[in-house]
């Protein structure tokens, strides 16, 4: 198969944590006699820097034309100080807007040989987790009207969370869709007891969920969900929620896991859209640009994701996944998660690991 991706490596440690995915999906065309081949493109504070936005029209269309884009790091502590619609992670959000792309997918799964680095009570990581946060992406509160006014007591801020019937029914069917693939259990949070977009979502979404009867559907409010994702993480199998729920709870599960910089996330459209947005959750850190010593694993994962969901290819994603997890087993790691008795590797020597451990497996056809 013939494949064109899009490469943002972005900001900071982008560049490092982009090339050692790249020399995996080599080792992966190579066994399996696949064409990959890449058009890099600048997005984020590499492109403000450079062409005074974070979204140039080329990188836009670049995307357009691609069959996929994979995502490096997007920010950094140089561009907080610009205006909003400047700043890196504008760009972005941007490109997800104009993809229409509306569903953010975060996996959420722990890695057994990194057991050390969880929070979780041996007994909870023991049986595991594998669950996926659906997160409505172009709503509620980062899309509602904003600003500030002047009041008797002083300036005012406020933001306005909105979200319509069509927006809340689309990402409904498309956690539905995604639950009926897995084990077939959905929960649906919201804050039904206190806002108003809170019951129309849960009112449409267990309206939805009739269209499912295979699925086993329930409805939680939000700090419940939190607290249990603590505590009992291996009775959840896919989360639906708002934009913003569904970006704090993630915040509170990936920690979980111990090392979130090891996780995939991305950003997909409408149901038969096969174009995505894919990236980990490494933060740029422009202070270790250059070092190579990032951890690519959410990356290469994020890689692995992309082939499975946008292209099919399970069999591929399967072997990077492996692969992965036999280096890790392996002893190798990256200075952020090495410890005594370990092998410190760089991210470009963890990758070069990767790449290996694929071609290594019997030859596919």
């Amino acid at each position: 198969m013939n494949i064109n991706f899009a490469i943002i490596r972005g900001d900071g440690v982008g560049n490092e944590l982009t090339a050692a995915t790249v020399s995996v999906l080599d080792a992966v065309s190579q066994q399996f006699s696949h064409e990959f081949s890449y058009q890099t493109a600048l997005l984020g504070g590499e492109a403000f820097d450079i062409e005074g936005t974070p979204i140039p029209g080329e990188t836009l269309e670049i995307c357009k034309n691609s069959d996929a884009i994979l995502v490096g790091a997007v920010g950094g502590i140089k561009w907080e100080s610009e205006k909003e619609h400047l700043r890196p992670e504008k760009g972005l959000s941007t490109l997800k807007k104009e993809l229409g792309l509306f569903t953010g997918v975060q996996p959420i799964f722990l890695h057994q040989p990194l057991q050390e680095f969880s929070p979780l009570r041996k007994d909870i990581f023991s049986r595991g987790c594998d669950f996926v946060i659906v997160r409505e992406l172009s709503g509620g509160m980062y899309s509602g009207e904003s600003g500030h006014r002047k009041t008797q007591f002083g300036q005012e801020a406020f933001d306005t969370e909105i979200y319509n019937v069509k927006e809340i029914e689309r990402i409904a069917r498309a956690a539905f869709e995604m639950a009926l693939k897995r084990r077939k259990r959905l929960v649906s949070v919201d804050k039904a007891n206190l806002m108003a977009t809170g019951k129309l979502w849960r009112a449409t979404v267990e309206h939805i969920s009739k269209d499912y009867p295979e699925v086993s559907f329930t409805s939680m409010l939000f700090d419940e969900c939190v607290q249990r994702v603590i505590v009992n993480p291996v009775e959840f199998d896919v989360i639906l929620a708002p934009n913003m729920l569904g970006e704090l709870l993630s915040n509170v599960a990936v920690n979980i896991t111990g090392v979130p910089q090891a996780l995939p996330c991305s950003a997909m459209g409408a149901k038969g859209q096969r174009k995505g947005i894919y990236r980990s959750l490494h933060p740029a850190r422009n202070e270790k640009e250059g070092q190579d010593i990032a951890n690519p694993v959410g990356t290469i994962l994020a890689s692995a994701m992309m082939l499975a969901n946008s292209f099919d290819m399970f069999a591929e994603c399967v072997a990077i996944q492996m692969a992965v997890h036999n280096v890790l087993s392996a002893g190798f790691r990256t200075p952020d998660i090495s410890t005594r008795g370990k092998k410190r590797v760089s991210c470009t020597e963890f990758g070069t690991q990767v790449a290996m451990n694929i071609l290594s497996g019997k030859k596919r056809k």
